[in-house]
């Protein structure tokens, strides 16, 4: 029994020590750990009695302050500087540079620095047009932009209305004239625009509207008498007389179409309203006949040569230029909710065809002209169908063109 008892024993020791050997190692990393941490303390504790080391003053170096907010906000949200932007700009991107600053300086002289606008749209197309035509004519020629927008393409009734602006200062709320929807806002910027003018400080504002009635429309189609409109309005505003095609049996001719003072129901057919100072350059013996070409290259050149001539460029609302256009020109897709020029132009075509329709409705009243404007309601369908049409509709248009009328619009059974 003694032995097996001595052999138990040393085996319950055996099984002990490899437990009393971890337990010991726990114990040594717990004081290791304890004393590294006492020992950081203190050192922290020290660094924060010592005092602050003084930095060397360097000669010739300005304080250095601190820097605000917004530059280090500013400084941070620049790119990260790759490996090409240690190579040496060129000239061209420095003369890049130069004329973008030229170009805000364009801006600022153009526009009248009294009027803070809140709320309209901005000039970005305006701007670069006038820089280009600076570098290629010399910052010192007169170099002007034209907006110019349609209204009235869609209506079953009435004219097509084309306005031309030249505006070079800013008018608050001029935006997206399909965002004005009350009428009476449009009416006000409209006087707004037109005061504006009237004014002698801003000699440079130049406006024209041409209007296409619905005969020359059933007679080109609407797509060509808006494209004609709006050629007619450029050619006013640079100088030249404005002009219509029109489809005749015997071929197609160009007419000249008249100058008025204003928009009215009892002038027939088409023509040109305009604001006085473009009617002045329609004046005088000097002025080309309406026989010339609507694309006279002699007219182009003198006003290339010319230092004086003011240089126009067109910015028209769309995706379709059209021919002949007296000027460079570009289009702008939805230009009238982009720039500034464009909405002003569309402000005033569709505030002049507006009143050119409520007096309309004085004439017809049957049709409820002053409520639709023209546009294929279904009341004024349901009002054609019944009373025919009168001689501002538009037969070329649907359900008209599928409806057999007479010449006075009625019905024939």
């Amino acid at each position: 029994m003694a032995p097996r008892l001595a052999s138990l024993q040393q085996q319950q020791q055996q099984q002990q020590q490899p437990s009393l050997r971890r337990r010991s190692t726990r114990l040594l990393a717990l004081q290791s750990r304890t004393n590294s941490s006492s020992s950081t303390s203190q050192e922290t504790d020290d660094t924060n009695n010592r005092a602050p080391k003084k930095k060397k003053a360097v000669k010739d170096d300005p304080v250095q302050e601190e820097e605000p907010p917004e530059k280090r906000r500013r400084r941070r949200g620049r790119p990260r500087k790759s490996d090409d932007d240690d190579v040496p700009q060129s000239d061209s991107l420095r003369n890049t540079e130069s004329t973008t600053q030229d170009t805000n300086n364009i801006a600022t002289t153009i526009s009248d620095a009294t009027i803070t606008p809140v709320n309209c749209l901005p000039r970005y197309y305006e701007k670069y047009a006038i820089q280009q035509m600076h570098e290629a004519h010399g910052p010192e020629r007169p170099c002007f932009v034209m907006g110019i927008d349609e209204a009235g393409r869609g209506p079953l009734a009435g004219p097509v209305v084309i306005a031309g602006v030249v505006c070079p200062f800013d008018i608050d709320g001029v935006v997206d004239s399909k965002k004005i929807t009350k009428e009476d806002d449009r009416d006000a910027l409209y006087e707004t625009i037109m005061d504006m003018y009237h004014q002698s400080r801003y000699p440079q504002m130049e406006w024209a509207a041409c209007i296409i009635d619905a005969a020359k429309i059933d007679e080109i189609n609407i797509l060509q008498a808006t494209m004609e409109g709006m050629k007619a309005v450029a050619q006013t505003i640079v100088g030249t007389p404005p002009t219509c095609k029109t489809n005749k049996p015997e071929g197609e001719e160009i007419q000249q179409l008249p100058l008025v003072t204003s928009a009215t129901i009892e002038q027939e057919g088409c023509y040109v309203v305009c604001s006085e100072n473009v009617r002045s350059k329609h004046q005088g013996p000097t002025r080309e006949t309406a026989s010339s070409s609507p694309n006279n290259p002699q007219l182009k050149r003198r006003q290339q040569q010319s230092d004086t001539t003011p240089l126009y460029h067109a910015l028209v609302d769309g995706n379709r230029l059209p021919k002949f256009m007296p000027c460079s020109a570009e289009t702008v897709i939805k230009g009238d909710a982009q720039e500034f020029s464009i909405a002003a132009a569309s402000i005033m075509a569709k505030v002049i065809r507006d009143r050119l329709m409520r007096g309309y409705d004085e004439l017809y009243p049957i049709y409820n002209l002053r409520q639709h404007k023209g546009y294929p309601t279904a009341e004024h369908m349901s009002l054609v169908k019944e009373h025919g049409a009168s001689k501002i509709h538009r037969r070329s248009f649907a359900p008209l063109k599928h409806m057999s009328l007479d010449e006075n619009g009625r019905i024939l059974d």
